[in-house]
């Protein structure tokens, strides 16, 4: 889901795991494969959507699967190939009357040409183009997504999704999977011209991350975490509000680590017999209502990622 807003008001932006497209490029020049077109639930969208106040939109994911290097670079120089694979986007848009869509294709500015093509088809239709931004983690990658790209691309793409979250997921020892600073970073490099900033929509996380040095990070749903947080040794670590008081049957004051310098919680997984499991790192009611100040105090919106996995009275913050 993504919300987005300036304001108080926030407006629904529904982009969930419920169903996506992936773009397959097939071997035959200017031919393109969709998958995902066989998930969509009408019954479901229209649920979702609320036509009296316009708050609910459906705009589905578009993600780049199984290309090359090749496949990219002939792709980008192609400036046919790319209004074939635009056009062919459109058609799902307007068989299924979607209010837009979401693309993700890795850093955004090298396709600029394709972005161009498919934001004037949807905009010819009163349709939105969110854009997906991968989040900078190095110096290479202000290369890649500069402030000056930013405000280019904001002359034809409506919104863009940061992707602010899993900053640890490549170590396997674990930390935040958001830190606040490093929110401010990105929002600051590439906006640095606040009045851009209602374009950004910044990322927030709804679900755990594990980690154990033995393993690969695993994602785990908020429901896993509450169950695995009800087995764990009794400790004095933190009181604050975390969750709902009612949620375990002991305080979660016990059982949690509040990490102050990132603003996230986390907690030693320990097993019924004693054996470290990894360690958990978590969203909270506290980690995400400093994330929706932060949000207000810049002046951008958010998209969380993803609404099924988290907990329900998460959204009452919202």
């Amino acid at each position: 889901m993504v919300l987005y807003s300036t304001q108080v008001t926030f407006t629904a932006i529904v982009n969930t795991g419920h169903y996506a497209y992936c773009i397959l490029l097939s071997r035959a020049f200017m031919q393109f494969d969709m998958d995902g077109e066989h998930d969509v639930d009408q019954g479901w969208i229209k649920e979702v959507r609320d036509e009296k106040t316009g708050r609910g939109k459906i705009l589905p994911r578009f993600q780049f699967r199984g290309w090359t290097g090749d496949d990219l670079r002939l792709f980008v120089s192609n400036e046919k190939e790319s209004q074939v694979l635009a056009n062919a986007i459109m058609e799902q848009v307007n068989k299924y009357n979607f209010d837009g869509l979401v693309i993700e294709c890795g850093f955004p500015a090298f396709f600029q040409v394709f972005l161009l093509q498919l934001s004037k088809l949807l905009h010819e239709k009163n349709r939105q183009l969110i854009v997906v931004l991968p989040a900078i983690m190095t110096e290479d990658h202000k290369k890649y997504m500069t402030s000056d790209i930013f405000k280019e691309m904001s002359k034809y793409v409506d919104r863009f999704s940061l992707m602010t979250y899993d900053f640890s997921s490549h170590d396997p020892n674990g930390g935040p999977a958001s830190p606040i600073e490093w929110i401010m970073d990105n929002i600051e490099h590439l906006t640095p011209d606040e009045k851009y900033r209602s374009k950004l929509l910044i990322g927030f996380n709804m679900y755990a991350m594990s980690y154990l040095p033995t393993r690969a990070p695993e994602p785990l749903v908020m429901k896993t975490v509450i169950e695995k947080l009800s087995d764990q040794p009794k400790q004095t670590l933190l009181d604050d509000e975390l969750f709902e008081d009612d949620e375990l049957e002991t305080p979660l004051s016990e059982v949690l680590n509040w990490d102050s310098a990132n603003q996230e919680a986390w907690f030693v997984d320990i097993d019924e017999e004693g054996i470290r499991q990894g360690t958990i790192w978590l969203p909270t009611i506290r980690s995400i209502k400093n994330r929706l100040r932060l949000a207000e105090d810049y002046e951008v919106g958010v998209a969380l990622w993803e609404v099924g996995q988290g907990l329900d009275y998460y959204y009452d913050l919202f």
